[in-house]
């Protein structure tokens, strides 16, 4: 008896709704007020989300190439919604574009001058096809006011050489944005589960990378926290996909040939305030290399079990490349603290801080 009154006074209000509009209902008891109230809410909800499943997307495996349709979803009017990515869905991508900032191969999404919204994707996966092996997943090119929450991406690490790069999310000019509750696997050789250049008040938080060649391959950073990330660069046979360990987890690149690419709003010239606490890294060649910047805060971090290689088998590595075609983009490092944690049995050169 009460879910068939129930159902009639939702009727009721459904009709109220139509007539007086959304929130209120003049001449309504304060009981009736609160279920207008709250139905009006849950339907501002549902219309600030984007369900994939109800843009084309299918989420059925590498059986169906979902990039055209995420494309075409994050192409259109996404701000101030939430792109949903129902859990338990393998969302695959098999082709790619152009990624519409010079620092980066093709991209399968890209997301472009774009504010104001949110994605979440607890429980999803994200898988690049083997058949386009140098390619980012996602693209952030001019993007602020967002925030990831979930998945698990899967690179084409099968068809990587070690000096392929094939990457999970780029940034391109991009401010106040979280990313969340992630996993990453399959970015070996020079491959990342992050990469990007001009970065402004981010955050990277709560992550677990398996099988990479690079964490974070950033230049050009400004008041950036990395918080909570679990990275083993090695796959669960040893050795990352392209035949290696992973090259380097953090890593603030030197990347001066971008230094006149700065579309953000604030102006800054070189990497300054970087914050990374609690990073456990192993089975790289060097744990952290910082090639250039101001006011790093390492805290409480284990850096440990990584061999060395091209770089120093080190917890730390700070060094500074004057000219060149790939030179450190700023000053030498400097203004920097270790607080805490620990570094040991890092490889042949050195068991420290290098």
């Amino acid at each position: 008896m009460l879910i068939g009154i129930t159902i009639i006074i939702a009727a009721l209000v459904d009709l109220l709704l139509i007539v007086t509009g959304p929130g209120e209902v003049k001449g309504a008891a304060p009981a009736q007020q609160r279920v207008v109230k709250a139905i009006s809410k849950s339907r501002s909800s549902l219309a600030g989300r984007i369900n994939v499943l109800d843009h084309g997307v299918k989420g059925i495996g590498c059986s169906h190439d979902d990039a055209p349709a995420i494309r075409l979803i994050f192409s259109g009017r996404i701000e101030g919604k939430t792109i949903f990515f129902p859990p338990g869905r393998i969302y695959c991508f098999k082709t790619n574009i152009p990624p519409g900032y010079p620092a980066f191969n093709r991209t399968s999404v890209l997301v472009s001058q774009k504010s104001k919204f949110n994605v979440i994707a607890t429980g999803a996966t994200f898988i690049t096809h083997h058949s386009i092996p140098l390619t980012t997943t996602f693209t952030f090119d001019r993007a602020s006011d967002w925030s990831w929450k979930g998945g698990s991406f899967i690179g084409s690490r099968a068809g990587l050489s070690p000096s392929a790069e094939n990457v999970a999310i780029g940034l391109a000019n991009v401010e106040r944005f979280r990313v969340s509750d992630a996993a990453f696997t399959g970015y070996g050789g020079l491959g990342a589960a992050f990469a990007g250049d001009w970065i402004v008040s981010g955050e990277f938080v709560r992550l677990k990378m398996q099988g990479v060649g690079i964490c974070f391959d950033l230049a050009f950073l400004k008041s950036v926290r990395i918080k909570d990330v679990v990275a083993n660069g090695a796959d669960s046979d040893g050795r990352s996909g392209a035949g290696q360990m992973g090259e380097k987890c953090f890593s603030t690149i030197q990347d001066g040939p971008l230094a006149s690419h700065n579309r953000t709003s604030i102006a800054f010239r070189q990497t300054k305030d970087v914050t990374v606490e609690n990073l456990d890294a192993s089975n790289f060649r060097t744990g952290v290399a910082v090639a250039s910047g101001k006011g790093y805060r390492f805290i409480n971090n284990n850096i440990h079990d990584n061999p060395g290689g091209v770089t120093p088998g080190v917890g730390y590595y700070f060094y500074y490349i004057n000219g060149g075609k790939f030179s450190s983009a700023g000053a030498p490092v400097s203004d920097v603290e270790i607080i805490g944690g620990k570094v040991s049995n890092n490889g042949p050169r050195s068991n420290g801080f290098g």
